[in-house]
């Protein structure tokens, strides 16, 4: 028996041809839902601050009535609830938003150079944050290390300025 031989269709590398127009309106397309997936965020973004805005108001409203506890309660699960779905549909919007705009950089050429653009800023912001940090610690270690040096030198003047006299 010989064993099969599984060929990898991702490795193919086959020629294809450009169609420019049905680029342009597949970019067009893409740039119109970007747009609607904006839309749809503001609103969405407005609606989880009214939600969570009815909540704040409904948790420090005091009221001593059992039934007006009742209600507040009621109210503040149903904002935390609708808060909640808010927040992942919002999720959901900026992941889809963040895969359309990735699709449209493809389709329009200018994916690599935002991809390496990303990249070079990720690593900047990463070199700037651990230089921060490493000045940070050698400045702790500087303190610490002169530590003594300033305590006797507070000693000294503290000795000093108790032996001298005092004039009037």
């Amino acid at each position: 028996m010989r064993p099969k031989i599984v060929q990898n269709k991702s490795l193919s590398t086959s020629i294809k041809k450009r169609n420019p127009i049905k680029e342009a309106q597949s970019a067009d397309h893409l740039k119109q839902q970007l747009i609607l997936i904006e839309q749809e965020i503001s609103e969405i973004t407005s609606s989880l601050i009214n939600a969570k805005a009815v909540s704040f108001r409904s948790s420090i409203s005091r009221n001593n009535n059992w039934l007006a506890n009742l209600q507040q309660n009621m109210v503040i699960s149903a904002a935390n609830k609708s808060a909640k779905w808010h927040e992942d549909r919002l999720i959901s919007l900026h992941k889809e938003h963040k895969r359309l705009k990735i699709l449209l950089e493809k389709v329009t050429g200018k994916f690599w150079s935002n991809e390496i653009r990303r990249w070079l800023a990720l690593i900047s912001i990463t070199l700037i944050g651990l230089s921060i940090i490493g000045l940070m610690l050698m400045g702790l270690m500087t303190v610490l290390y002169l530590l003594p040096i300033w305590g006797s030198i507070l000693i000294i003047f503290l000795l000093i300025k108790q032996k001298s006299p005092r004039t009037y």
